[in-house]
């Protein structure tokens, strides 16, 4: 393997990579010793990686170790390099890791250190909600009041054990919620919606099986309930990966989404939250390279 000629910028989470920070070494030292020049970033505090990102147009590659909120930072600090960008790669550190996923990115080091140095580059079209880029999904509803709730010192020291935690406290806390989803126009009520760019959900559970990143189309799953038994129900069909095929779960298509509701409920997008409803989505028409392993 040589890349003697590969510039790298690493921009790296050391919170959400505290738990596998050997992994991350052991794949700087991979591309260390395909002679790339690698130059490392720490970030601080929130907002830093698209600090770093959007001072990156001299870099062949910009790799983000971190989880998908530290990708959403990054690729919202590429897209102000007006088409410029250098693609992006990615060392998995954080809890649900989704992108991994769609990307089938291998677990091992020198793995992750091919696909950086060699990989191919996938096409990627970043949707944007409420005017800020997300990579794959933004949605309301029960998941977006857990990730609004979870607290970050018990998310840092348990990881997904923390979101499990905190939606418990949700479930039992939970009241019904209603929202109004149009798509393209057209107007649908449910329980909690799902915007989403991406198959997965939540790590490696099937949503959407027919959603791609390189698509110019949003997919957008409305649950119809949201009491305690419809959240349980619908948590045990997607753990199966049959979320998509119950009855009263929709997926529809369409490239402009708006979500209306209570002003209090929460938003997130890429699994950080946003802010409040009312919520407007739609494709970039600025596309991201991503670094996909090599076929």
């Amino acid at each position: 393997m040589t890349a003697s000629k590969t510039n790298i910028l690493v921009i790296h989470n050391p919170v959400s990579g505290r738990r596998r920070h050997g992994k991350l070494c052991r794949v700087l030292s991979h591309l260390r010793k395909a002679d790339a020049r690698v130059t490392v970033r720490k970030t601080r505090s929130p907002g830093e990686a698209e600090i770093f990102a959007g001072q990156a147009g001299d870099y062949d590659v910009v790799v983000v170790a971190g989880g998908d909120g530290t990708v959403n930072e990054a690729i919202n600090g590429l897209g102000g390099l007006d088409g410029n960008a250098p693609p992006l790669a990615f060392i998995p550190l954080g809890t649900a890791n989704i992108l991994a996923h769609e990307l089938g990115l291998p677990r091992s080091a020198g793995g992750l250190a091919e696909t950086i140095l060699r990989g191919g580059q996938y096409t990627a079209r970043p949707g944007l909600a409420n005017g800020r880029r997300f990579l794959l999904m933004a949605s309301a509803g029960f998941d977006a009041q857990v990730v609004a709730r979870v607290n970050m010192r018990l998310k840092r020291h348990l990881g997904t054990a923390a979101y499990i935690f905190t939606a418990f406290l949700e479930i039992w806390r939970k009241r019904a919620t209603s929202y109004r989803v149009s798509v393209d126009g057209e107007t649908n009520e449910a329980g909690a919606v799902v915007i989403t760019r991406a198959r997965h959900y939540g790590g490696g559970f099937m949503l959407v099986p027919q959603a791609r990143l390189d698509e110019r189309k949003l997919y957008v799953v409305c649950l119809s309930g949201s009491g305690i038994w419809d959240i349980l129900r619908y948590s045990a069909a997607l753990s199966c990966g049959r979320l998509h095929r119950l009855s009263d779960v929709r997926i529809l298509e369409g490239s402009s989404v708006i979500v209306e509701g209570s002003q209090e409920n929460p938003v997130q997008i890429d699994g950080d939250r946003l802010g409040t409803l009312p919520l407007e989505v739609s494709v970039d028409s600025v596309p991201i390279a991503l670094m996909a392993p090599p076929h």
